[in-house]
């Protein structure tokens, strides 16, 4: 079939009547922009500023579906947006993920603002997929270019340089002289990887403005993008990339540098393969992508092994070029995800709850009763740990729909093989989604702030510029018959699901779940009771002393029926049993524990060492105790804590004095270390 330019493009003369009617999907975006604002400053988690402004943004919303059926009512291609798109089902289920969350959460309050920023993306979703032709797809592109300006001024007119470390002092003091020559904003300041992480998502979006200055001609876009409209649009996209990547370079936030400079190389990667006319271009790519990611695992490990550079000055050269050391950092994101995965494990199914990481983290893998840190700087692995296993799966559905889905028809396939002004903001799209992920390796700048907002941007652009060819219906591959085809898959695995429930091989599998509500019960009593801001009035031991546990232990109790070593059930039954004086109780639970897995303390996880400790400290066994937890951090401070809790809660002088001889003993033992370390 013979495709003329004019369709191939996706441009088509509106008529008289209705040629105001796309540039309403503009108007669409801007309202949808204006309520993710207004719940930015509502907050989430991390400065979490209070109730408003709650629903209002919600009629911002609702203006924008009026205007949409207003399109649709004026324009065929208006009806045809309002059909689902091949994201819809993935992300119905990703939102049904955060649904549960947020009954899971234990702090409804906090949990609430995280549902209006889940909305609020899913709005600027809906308008920027809602672009129905190629002039409104530039139109929005500038609008995120300018958004990227924005950004950067207000970083620098609010910053205060001098409350943060530097990490690069060069580019520090650059900051600040920057920041020196402009007027001041009495303004909250944002976080510089926050800043950064915006901004690696949405400055990939200026590439295709840019690109219209070297085109003296760009079909599709119309007779209102004149030249010198052309050029203005480009300059728009130069100033934006500029000042943009200026501010990521100054924030200093190696995950945004790893990001936007692994996307680059993707880019130009693609661009060689389509140059060069390689067949499977995509496989192609695919290949230099995982083997890009075997090397960068490998070279992180080597680091993490101290092989990399075994020559001293080497390692001290590369120790100075940032403050902590790249090793260091790496290093302590290994140890966060090890730690955030425990979580992950008590509560596989419903996750803990939107926003409600840091106490979690703190108190049930930690096993310390203060914030620690907001979010695990991992994407996925925030994913997991708040919403779930199928809230981390379904994003990936997303991600994984996003790289495979082919919008165009087999006669125009050769087509994206072109940089044309349709597969750029294709493109584009699918840079700022590469970001997205790279930076979430090692940072979570989006799920876990309020930069939630533009978590679904990249899937918008996609179905916007995936409207590039009207195929006849019968070519057309209907989007509900996708959508059938996860439905049947899903009905298939939940009735697989069912099968192994029923039999003997389903208990663990029951035993998961039941666990997994314990430790929602446990901590909607236990965190609502608990203050760490008083973290002494009460104690954690006295809420678990006195307060009802019954649900979670019930819960539990069940799970090590089903399954008798459960981690997550022994683990909390162990911490509330010694928080109640019933050490024997708590010592069979860590001795079945840890008797059925390796006796080398170095192959078990935090938690399983800490608590079989503490149980080992209350039954006398102090030497054994120091052993177990040797070469944990805070091991020797936690033990020093459960004397005073014992002496001053309990009033059991033996047992304070079994605590502080096993803190001694682990003192005594990193002395030795560390007169060994240096004297080699």
């Amino acid at each position: 079939m013979e495709v003329d330019e004019a369709s191939a493009v996706g441009h088509r003369p509106p008529a008289s009547g209705s040629r105001f009617l796309p540039w309403l999907a503009t108007l669409e975006l801007l309202l949808a922009a204006a309520a993710g604002a207004l719940w930015y400053l509502q907050g989430g988690w991390v400065w979490y500023h209070g109730s408003w402004p709650g629903p209002r943004p919600l009629i911002l919303l609702g203006l924008v579906w009026v205007l949409r059926l207003a399109r649709s009512l004026g324009t065929p291609e208006g009806r045809r947006q309002l059909r689902p798109s091949v994201f819809t089902v993935p992300l119905l289920l990703f939102l049904a993920t955060a649904a549960v969350s947020y009954w899971a959460a234990y702090d409804r309050e906090i949990a609430l603002a995280k549902v209006w920023l889940f909305i609020g993306a899913l709005g600027l979703y809906w308008a920027m997929a809602g672009q129905p032709d190629l002039p409104r797809i530039y139109a929005a592109l500038a609008i995120w270019a300018g958004f990227c300006i924005v950004l950067t001024a207000y970083f620098f007119l609010t910053f205060d340089w001098s409350a943060y470390a530097p990490k690069i002092p060069a580019l520090t003091a650059l900051g600040a002289a920057i920041s020196a020559r402009l007027p001041s904003l009495a303004a909250r300041h944002l976080n510089p990887d926050v800043v950064a992480g915006l901004l690696s998502v949405t400055l990939p979006l200026t590439v295709p403005l840019i690109a219209l200055l070297g085109r003296r001609d760009v079909p599709g876009l119309g007779p209102g993008f004149g030249r010198t409209t052309r050029r203005l649009l480009g300059a728009l996209g130069v100033v934006a990339l500029g000042a943009g990547a200026l501010c990521v370079l100054l924030t200093v936030s190696r995950g945004a540098y790893v990001a936007l400079a692994a996307t680059a190389v993707l880019w130009l990667a693609w661009w060689l393969l389509t140059r060069w006319r390689v067949p499977r271009p995509r496989l192609v790519l695919a290949a230099l992508i995982l083997a890009g990611g075997l090397v960068a695992a490998a070279l992180a490990a080597l680091s993490l092994n101290g092989t990399l550079h075994p020559d001293p000055h080497l390692g001290e050269a590369l120790g100075r070029l940032s403050a902590p050391s790249v090793e260091a950092a790496l290093a302590n994101r290994w140890r966060i995800l090890r730690l955030g995965a425990l979580l992950v494990r008590d509560t596989p199914f419903t996750g803990i709850g939107l926003g409600m990481f840091e106490m979690h983290f703190s108190v049930y893998a930690l096993l310390i009763h203060v914030g620690y840190i907001e979010h695990s700087h991992n994407l996925l692995l925030d994913l997991a740990i708040e919403q779930g296993l199928p809230g981390a799966v379904t994003y990936l559905a997303l991600v994984a729909t996003a790289l495979l889905w082919r919008p165009h028809g087999p006669e125009t396939a050769n087509r994206e093989l072109t940089p044309d002004p349709w597969s750029l903001p294709r493109l584009a799209a699918l840079a700022s989604l590469s970001t997205t992920l790279i930076h979430g390796i090692l940072d979570d700048t989006l799920y876990g702030s309020r930069g939630i907002l533009l978590l679904f941007l990249p899937f918008g652009l996609l179905v916007a510029a995936g409207r590039r060819v009207e195929q006849p219906r019968r070519q057309r591959r209907p989007v509900l018959a996708r959508a059938a085809l996860w439905a049947a898959g899903l009905t298939v695995l939940l009735a697989g699901g069912i099968i192994g429930l029923r039999g003997h091989a389903g208990a663990p599998l029951r035993a998961e779940w039941a666990a997994n509500l314990g430790a929602i019960a446990q901590a909607r009593v236990e965190l609502n009771v608990y203050d760490q801001a008083h973290f002494s009035d009460p104690t954690m031991s006295e809420v678990r002393r006195h307060e009802d546990l019954s649900e979670a232990m019930a819960h539990f109790e069940r799970a090590l029926a089903l399954d008798p070593l459960n981690a997550t059930a022994r683990e909390r039954l162990t911490a509330i049993a010694l928080a109640r004086g019933d050490y024997e109780a708590g010592l069979v639970h860590m001795q079945t524990l840890w008797d059925a897995g390796p006796p080398d303390p170095s192959q078990r996880d935090r938690v399983t060492r800490l608590l079989y400790s503490d149980a080992l400290v209350d039954a006398g066994r102090v030497e054994e105790a120091a052993t177990i937890v040797q070469g944990l951090e805070f091991a020797k401070d936690r033990l020093l804590g459960q004397s005073w809790a014992r002496q001053h809660e309990s009033g059991d002088a033996e047992r304070a004095a079994y605590a502080r001889q096993a803190a001694e003993l682990v003192g005594n033992a990193e002395a030795a270390n560390a007169a060994g370390t240096t004297g080699n």
